[in-house]
């Protein structure tokens, strides 16, 4: 029996109101909650007679009843301290992953990916999946592959394969440019943007050319 708490039963019977102190506590055996009896304190008329107002001062008994029953309960966990942890196990977790999931949430990329998803047949996660590559793009620049293999250092459970992320990019190259657009409305209402000042990187359309002519020649890059 594991105690949850004291509580003030107030009952209305054929004398008058009864009042009555109960404690409630978890049945493990049975996994559910239970009361039983544990002070009767009299009828409302008797006890009016040495409390003002008893249902109001039982209830700042049962209060402190609480307290106390909580400042004394203590837990003691028995520890080897010869006991290893297996080898596949790991207590590191990468933490930075909360703050770009704030962002991801409040851009509400989630919402975004899920409706895209509705419709399709496929089974897996494509939000889920978003939220991984997007994440070890960040953190863990790498593969595919080598982001599949790092999930484990975050809080969240990423419940699909690697073949799963693979399959999902069509899907994510079908919804490309509606992304863009949408992440960029997003960071416009809810953010802002300064427009006064703008970058461009155009060395796509200058350097990566298999032939020079007239107009481009090889030369040292520049950045614009």
């Amino acid at each position: 029996m594991c105690f949850i708490a004291y509580r003030l039963d107030v009952r209305e019977q054929k004398k008058g109101t009864y009042l009555v102190i109960q404690k409630k506590y978890w049945d493990k055996e049975k996994k559910r909650p239970g009361t039983k009896h544990h002070e009767t304190l009299g009828y409302l008329h008797e006890l009016q007679k040495q409390y003002p107002d008893p249902i109001a001062h039982f209830k700042k008994v049962v209060e402190q009843m609480n307290t106390s029953e909580k400042a004394n309960n203590t837990l003691m966990l028995p520890i080897d301290m010869n006991e290893k942890l297996p080898d596949e196990s790991h207590t590191r977790y990468n933490m930075s992953y909360a703050v770009i999931m704030k962002i991801y949430h409040e851009l509400e990329l989630d919402r975004f990916f899920n409706n895209k998803a509705r419709h399709e047949t496929f089974e897996y996660n494509t939000n889920s999946i978003m939220k991984l590559l997007t994440t070890t793009r960040i953190l863990h620049p790498s593969s595919k592959k080598g982001s599949y293999e790092y999930r484990d250092m975050f809080f969240e459970r990423f419940d699909f394969e690697l073949h799963d992320i693979y399959r999902a990019l069509s899907h994510f190259s079908k919804i490309g440019l509606e992304c863009q657009r949408f992440i960029c409305d997003q960071i416009s209402t809810k953010f802002g943007r300064d427009t006064t000042l703008m970058y461009f990187d155009v060395t796509n359309f200058h350097f990566e050319i298999d032939k020079t002519d007239d107009m481009r020649k090889r030369r040292k890059e520049i950045s614009v």
